[in-house]
């Protein structure tokens, strides 16, 4: 109980939710693919596959994978020494994200972390073509702009998203949508791990991190257009808030499974 009011708010009430969930579970039956489908599954499954896909296609494993001839490419010599430095600020990066996830907000670290590695992978492209044009920018800048790239990804959208995936689906839902979420997580870690070093050989190191830029990028606006902030909310009215931003129909509760969504007025008068 202490451990849930501080996650959600010292106006929590975790008997309530357990007896909801006691409740629930005795009224539902087991959720199958046609309920994901469902108007008010729709939209939380987009989210939180969406996420997931953003996590790996912003490039952090391939760029962790492959950290050393990243750093070989940019001229470095000591490559294992930096490398070291890269994981160190991951580590503490990540501790650092559990402190703020509460206090900033789900929504404001992911937006905030996505621009931060938009910026981060847009000055590594830039740093490789510079190279690539025989400029030769010092190696210390390439370190620099890998490690912010990190302690970004490490605050936002790597840590974030598996939080937010278990807070937007619907109770009934949960356990299918989350494993199908993880099982596309997952697959994009391996396609973007097999699929770097070709797009290193046809769109070169800076492209490369260009197209993770974009990727990025994108996150930064499905973020800010698609996710409500969660920080506070019970499920009921994390699925209210959604309904109101749904893009492909919030439609009416299921009353199948016993989910009621509580209307605007409700959702505010909520404690």
């Amino acid at each position: 109980a202490v451990v849930m009011r501080k996650l959600w708010g010292s106006d929590y009430n975790p008997e309530k939710y357990f007896s909801d969930q006691q409740n629930d579970g005795q009224d539902q039956e087991k959720a199958g693919f046609r309920d994901l489908l469902a108007p008010e599954s729709r939209t939380p499954m987009i989210i939180g596959c969406m996420l997931m896909v953003f996590q790996q296609w912003s490039g952090n494993n391939a760029v962790i994978f492959f950290c050393s001839s990243i750093f070989k490419s940019a001229g470095l010599e000591d490559t294992d020494q930096a490398s070291l430095y890269v994981m160190t600020v991951q580590v503490i990066a990540t501790a650092v994200s559990v402190y703020l996830m509460d206090r900033a907000g789900r929504r404001t670290l992911l937006i905030t972390g996505t621009i931060g590695m938009t910026v981060a992978s847009t000055s590594l492209g830039l740093l490789f073509l510079l190279r690539h044009l025989n400029a030769s920018p010092g190696g210390w800048l390439t370190i620099i702009a890998l490690i912010t790239y990190i302690i970004f990804f490490s605050i936002g959208i790597g840590p974030v998203p598996w939080l937010v995936m278990n807070e937007i689906f619907p109770d009934y839902t949960r356990p299918l949508a989350a494993s199908i979420a993880t099982v596309i997580n997952w697959f994009s870690a391996f396609a973007v791990t097999y699929l770097f070093a070709d797009m290193q050989a046809s769109l070169m190191d800076y492209g490369t991190f260009w197209f993770y830029a974009v990727i990025c990028f994108m996150a930064v606006l499905f973020t800010a257009v698609m996710l409500p902030e969660t920080k506070g909310l019970s499920n009921l009215q994390i699925q209210a808030a959604l309904a109101r931003v749904a893009p492909c129909g919030g439609g009416a509760p299921n009353r199948e499974h016993g989910l009621s969504i509580p209307s605007s007025e409700a959702l505010v008068n909520t404690p």
